[in-house]
């Protein structure tokens, strides 16, 4: 049902019950009160549903992180965390998704972001909301200084474990691991704990 069309319905089912109970004679052995509330809950369950996760899906994320690295001149980094998955919902229950993962901080009084884009797919545990889930990526993965727009790539991969709490929205914990290698063959990894709120268009 389209979400636009709930409001409309209700209140025109409202509307139908206060026409019918007021058309009651008070001499009838009827309490309007009774039925006026046996319509509002009869309309309430009518129109409950579920949102069916089905078809293509978008969505896009906020949150921070802690990015942990093997250089012994780099410590520990915090920063913002963001998010984009682009994919399709065989069905209520799994999906396929390009993702897009980044950790942004700064470091040497430069900003970097480390991240992975790959393919991944994800199992939520019911087909309703309100459910747990978890979430597999692997791809390519990048370390970006934005100050001096140069990068670097390699491999990466990512784990999630989520809880959708309502239509729509999700909340995410994610472990990314990045393993890259510059141009003079100095190898970077970075361990990235990752922590999102999620809204997806489906």
């Amino acid at each position: 049902m389209n979400n636009y069309l709930k409001p409309a319905l209700l209140a025109l089912t409202l509307l139908t019950g206060n026409l019918y109970a007021a058309s009651i004679d008070n001499t009838d052995n009827i309490d309007t009160n009774e039925l006026y509330n046996e319509v509002i809950a009869e309309s309430e369950e009518t129109l409950s549903y579920t949102v069916l996760r089905e078809g293509w899906f978008g969505g896009i994320g906020i949150g921070g992180h802690a990015t942990s690295f093997d250089l012994d001149n780099y410590t520990s980094k915090q920063g913002i965390a963001s998010s984009l998955k682009l994919g399709y919902n065989f069905t209520e229950q799994w999906a396929v998704h390009y993702t897009r993962n980044a950790s942004w901080y700064s470091a040497f009084k430069d900003n970097y972001i480390s991240g992975i884009m790959g393919i991944g797919a994800t199992y939520y545990f019911l087909p309703e909301q309100e459910t747990w889930y978890t979430s597999i990526v692997a791809g390519l993965g990048d370390y970006v200084n934005l100050d001096e727009e140069t990068s670097v790539t390699g491999t990466a991969f990512m784990g999630t474990v989520g809880y959708e709490f309502a239509a729509h929205w999700q909340a995410e914990a994610s472990l990314m691991y990045t393993d890259v290698e510059d141009k003079k063959d100095v190898t970077l990894k970075t361990t990235s704990l990752q922590f999102t709120i999620n809204y997806s268009w489906y």
